[in-house]
Protein backbone atom coordinates (compact mmCIF):
# COMPACT_ATOMS: atom_id res chain seq x y z
CA UNK A 1 0.00 0.00 0.00
CA UNK A 2 1.39 2.98 -0.89
CA UNK A 3 1.48 6.63 1.03
CA UNK A 4 -1.16 8.35 -0.81
CA UNK A 5 -3.77 5.34 -0.51
CA UNK A 6 -3.33 5.50 3.25
CA UNK A 7 -3.35 8.91 3.86
CA UNK A 8 -6.92 9.32 3.81
CA UNK A 9 -7.48 6.34 5.90
CA UNK A 10 -5.46 7.92 8.80
CA UNK A 11 -6.65 10.80 7.92
CA UNK A 12 -9.82 9.26 8.87
CA UNK A 13 -9.02 7.88 11.95
CA UNK A 14 -7.42 11.25 13.10
CA UNK A 15 -10.42 13.02 12.95
CA UNK A 16 -12.88 10.14 14.19
CA UNK A 17 -10.41 10.12 17.17
CA UNK A 18 -10.31 13.99 17.61
CA UNK A 19 -14.24 13.71 18.06
CA UNK A 20 -14.45 11.13 20.29
CA UNK A 21 -11.79 13.00 22.58
CA UNK A 22 -14.10 16.16 22.50
CA UNK A 23 -17.10 14.06 23.50
CA UNK A 24 -15.04 12.86 26.39
CA UNK A 25 -14.24 16.55 27.16
CA UNK A 26 -17.89 18.12 26.59
CA UNK A 27 -19.31 15.13 28.74
CA UNK A 28 -17.21 15.75 31.66
CA UNK A 29 -17.84 19.36 31.79
CA UNK A 30 -21.32 18.69 32.24
CA UNK A 31 -20.37 17.24 35.85
CA UNK A 32 -18.94 20.30 36.48
CA UNK A 33 -20.69 22.33 39.39
CA UNK A 34 -23.00 19.30 39.84
CA UNK A 35 -23.21 16.67 42.86
CA UNK A 36 -21.39 14.19 40.98
CA UNK A 37 -17.86 14.99 40.53
CA UNK A 38 -16.17 14.74 36.98
CA UNK A 39 -14.06 11.85 36.11
CA UNK A 40 -11.64 13.75 34.74
CA UNK A 41 -9.62 16.12 36.82
CA UNK A 42 -7.83 19.61 35.40
CA UNK A 43 -4.76 17.62 34.41
CA UNK A 44 -6.47 14.66 32.77
CA UNK A 45 -8.50 17.34 30.61
CA UNK A 46 -5.10 19.51 29.99
CA UNK A 47 -3.61 16.04 28.65
CA UNK A 48 -6.86 15.60 26.45
CA UNK A 49 -6.56 19.72 24.73
CA UNK A 50 -3.02 18.13 23.97
CA UNK A 51 -3.84 14.94 22.46
CA UNK A 52 -6.60 17.06 20.70
CA UNK A 53 -4.08 19.53 19.30
CA UNK A 54 -1.62 17.20 18.55
CA UNK A 55 -3.60 15.00 16.38
CA UNK A 56 -5.18 17.89 14.85
CA UNK A 57 -1.51 19.03 13.64
CA UNK A 58 -0.95 15.56 12.75
CA UNK A 59 -4.18 15.24 10.57
CA UNK A 60 -3.25 18.77 8.89
CA UNK A 61 -0.33 17.93 7.92
CA UNK A 62 -1.87 14.33 6.40
CA UNK A 63 -4.50 16.55 4.40
CA UNK A 64 -2.04 18.56 3.35
CA UNK A 65 0.11 16.08 1.77
CA UNK A 66 -3.10 13.97 0.17
CA UNK A 67 -3.89 17.49 -1.24
CA UNK A 68 -0.42 17.98 -3.00
CA UNK A 69 -0.27 14.27 -4.23
CA UNK A 70 -3.66 15.02 -6.12
CA UNK A 71 -2.47 17.82 -7.79
CA UNK A 72 -1.53 17.42 -11.41
CA UNK A 73 2.14 18.10 -12.79
CA UNK A 74 2.30 20.97 -14.55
Amino acid sequence: MSRQETLPDRLEVQLLTINELSKVLTNNAGFKDCADQPQIDMTGESALLTAITFISEMAHNDFCDFMNSRESPR
